[in-house]
């Protein structure tokens, strides 16, 4: 919504026949946003003048200041108004995210006070929106749409501090990966995860759960540091099973890397270090084909 401003909207020309109107009509530059300011120096109005009439500079005689300020004109908008809008955008955000939890405590909070900003005249309307990779932090913003009849004005940026404070699972202790989930090494504080860089693990832990990366005590316990166990697990005993007709022949293996149900995982003989493939059918049991 740049408007350039001529020569005759900034100076008083006196000049005979056609050249008061030519003068007039020398684009000079862009007026400045509303409520803000800008200046122009005398050698900066003549090097515009000389470009568009050359040798006009000669034919000049000056009067008055040396500097002339130009202030973008407009009305006064509350900020306010943009952060209340803003808010419960965020709010109607972060209770959808955070629905899985059933005691979260959210407050949000505007970062700086209200202040004034300058607009166009016309008819404003504020959009508020937030980022297609919004995520949940201590600090979030949102981006505020400024139309003035109808027409994009200007985005801004409105900060907020975040806070949400929920029971969560905290390790009583330092525990190591792949050791096996057991509920006496947790106990259940308030804590605000805004500041997580991973959701806590909410609900009920699987029997079979273990650790699939190492925590130390205080940590809270976060949907990425726990999964189910495997059936096979790298380094333990296996029983592998080889049937051939009617016969079928039981011997010990050890697993080579994790396997899933009905996966194929690496097995080795612990007799002559000899490694086959094979295929996981229960928990701790293989079978090659």
């Amino acid at each position: 919504m740049e408007r350039q401003y001529q020569l005759g909207d900034i100076a008083q020309i006196s000049a005979g026949g056609k050249w008061k109107s030519r003068l007039a009509a020398i684009d000079v530059g862009y007026s400045p946003m509303p409520g803000q300011m800008t200046q122009l120096t005398r050698f900066q109005i003549t090097a515009v003048m000389e470009t568009a009439y050359p040798g006009i500079n000669g034919e000049i005689q000056w009067e008055g200041e040396d500097t002339v300020r130009i202030r973008g004109g407009g009305v006064a908008y509350d900020v306010g108004t943009l952060q209340d809008r803003a808010r419960g955008l965020l709010e109607t955000w972060l209770a959808h995210e955070l629905s899985t939890f059933r005691d979260v405590n959210i407050a949000v909070e505007p970062i700086g006070g209200s202040s004034r900003i300058y607009v166009p005249k016309g008819r404003v309307d504020i959009e508020p929106k937030l980022s297609p990779a919004v995520r949940l932090s201590s600090r979030m913003v949102v981006w505020v749409d400024i139309l003035v009849d109808g027409k994009p004005y200007q985005t801004l940026p409105i900060w907020f501090k975040v806070a949400a404070i929920t029971s969560v699972r905290v390790a009583g202790r330092s525990i190591k990966k792949h050791e096996l989930y057991q509920e006496i090494d947790w106990r259940i504080e308030s804590r605000d995860i805004a500041g997580q860089s991973n959701y806590p693990f909410v609900g009920k832990v699987h029997e079979n759960a273990w650790m699939v990366r190492s925590v130390h005590e205080s940590d809270i316990l976060t949907v990425n540091d726990i999964d189910i166990k495997p059936p096979v697990c790298e380094g333990e005993e296996v029983i592998v099973i080889t049937s051939f007709r009617n016969v079928s022949v039981q011997v010990k293996g050890v697993a080579l890397e994790n396997g899933q149900l009905k996966k194929r995982v690496r097995i080795e003989n612990p007799s002559n270090g000899i490694s086959y493939s094979a295929v996981v059918i229960g928990r701790g049991v293989v079978r090659v084909d």
